[in-house]
């Protein structure tokens, strides 16, 4: 009996082909996931034909396009609970989603607006973590050239819910890189209201930030107050349309703050985020009927079972098509 000895030649061979294998496998797996992503987005999301014309007839081109997306806890590097590889997939998984919704969007939505909880940890993080978070936002929400970006700021951004105090220091460095969080932006025909409804969040104050948070919130909405009857009593055209951007539900909030909010800034409609989950509110306001529409998250380490973001068109003459 004679025994043969297989050559380098064959095993080379075959580990060549072991190794061309694995890489179609991975590409195929790759390939697989965004193909599915987008073979289920064109099968399940309903989104509204955004370049119709609305039920008031409203031409398309008086109308803003607006994506709505909620706490999506980006990770970058800095989540102290997950290991590298659930961090890196998470916020991948935040960038590819946005990506294929955002090709939806004919051509592109106007505004991008943020409804809190940006960040993971941007409460805990360091000055030169909060500059790699900062860097992550780009890359994983990358606004188109042309539109406007609004962010709304969370209780994972500044602190202020359970024993989370907030903090002078992390209040000003958000407010210097998303703006105020109590502020008005004009764009177009919409009044945007941001508020910092994060520093409600509590029964009674906790701690002094905090105090000092709701007395810029009452000074705000007073300021707001008086110039909404100014503008009633001197102006006969109607204000511009107005839109409450607020990270935490106004069910949420005490009454006394609910009412106060509603009755001082008397908004047209209501978007907020927090609970992760899709809802909404109807509102009385001197009469009138204000629907609040709650985002829900588009992360799926919240665990939702529906995950999501939302598009509005929004007419001059107050119409909306969500």
């Amino acid at each position: 009996m004679v025994c043969r000895r297989r050559g380098r030649g064959g095993t080379r061979a075959s580990v060549q082909v072991l190794y061309a294998l694995l890489a179609a496998g991975a590409a195929l797996l790759f390939m697989g996931e965004h193909g599915a992503r987008r073979l289920y987005a064109a099968a399940y999301w309903s989104w509204p034909d955004l370049t119709a014309r609305t039920t008031t007839r409203e031409p398309t081109s008086t109308m803003l396009r607006v994506l709505f997306l909620s706490d999506p806890h980006i990770q970058c590097t800095l989540d102290r609970y997950e290991y590298g590889p659930a961090r890196w997939d998470s916020d991948r998984y935040l960038r590819g989603s946005y990506g294929a919704i955002s090709g939806y969007l004919n051509p592109h939505p106007d505004i991008v607006v943020i409804l809190g909880d940006v960040f993971a940890e941007g409460f805990k993080a360091t000055e030169s973590e909060w500059q790699d978070y900062l860097q992550c936002l780009e890359d994983v929400f990358p606004v188109p050239e042309g539109a406007e970006l609004l962010v709304v700021a969370g209780d994972n951004d500044i602190g202020g819910e359970g024993a989370d105090a907030m903090s002078t220091i992390v209040n000003r460095r958000y407010a210097g890189e998303f703006g105020p969080m109590n502020s008005v932006k004009t764009i177009g025909h919409i009044s945007f209201i941001k508020l910092n409804t994060v520093a409600l969040i509590h029964s009674s104050p906790f701690g002094a930030e905090e105090r000092e948070a709701r007395r810029e919130i009452d000074l705000f909405l007073s300021t707001q107050h008086q110039r909404l009857s100014d503008t009633s009593s001197s102006s006969p055209s109607p204000p511009p349309l107005t839109i409450l951007l607020s990270h935490v539900p106004l069910n949420q909030l005490q009454h006394h703050h609910r009412s106060t909010i509603l009755k001082h800034l008397a908004p047209h409609f209501i978007f907020s985020g927090h609970i992760h989950h899709q809802d909404h509110q109807v509102h009385e306001v001197k009469g009138q009927r204000v629907v609040e529409y709650t985002v829900p998250t588009c992360s799926y380490r919240m665990g939702e079972a529906h995950m999501g973001l939302g598009a509005a068109a929004i007419g001059q003459s107050c119409s909306l098509q969500h």
